[in-house]
């Protein structure tokens, strides 16, 4: 597989190297496209909120869009509790993206989800793919 990012494009050869390279994505290196060939692949991009995520298998029919799977997908999803949250935001969590985000993944979902692509894996059940851009 090829990896392309705003800097560069190179063969992905290990796994490690793949998930390197995605992890250090930020707003100078803002998008990366992970290929097997013109017509397949999957993409990522850098958002104010976190990475969306989209893929191709062949003609412009085959345009899928990730969104987040699960009750509420359509919605905000909430924070997930951490140390720097006080009690009562753990209590309640509150909402880390807007309505229209159901479409924004964290750094750690986006890898996995083109980590599993590489690997030619079935997407993590976080992720469920809608028709479009």
């Amino acid at each position: 597989m090829q990896l392309q990012t705003a800097h560069c494009e190179w063969p992905v050869d290990t796994e490690d190297q793949l998930r390197a390279c995605l992890e250090a994505l930020d707003e100078n290196d803002e998008f990366a496209i992970l290929s097997t060939g013109p017509q397949r692949y999957m993409q990522t991009a850098v958002q104010a909120e976190g990475f969306v995520i989209e893929k191709r298998e062949g003609s412009e029919d085959t345009h899928f869009h990730a969104r987040l799977a699960g009750e509420g997908s359509d919605g905000p999803r909430a924070v997930d509790c951490d140390e720097k949250r006080g009690w009562l935001a753990r209590l309640f969590p509150i909402r880390s993206r807007p309505p229209a985000a159901h479409h924004v993944f964290a750094r750690e979902e986006m890898v996995e989800v083109l980590v599993a692509y590489y690997l030619q894996q079935p997407s993590p059940a976080f992720v469920r793919w809608a028709e479009g851009y």
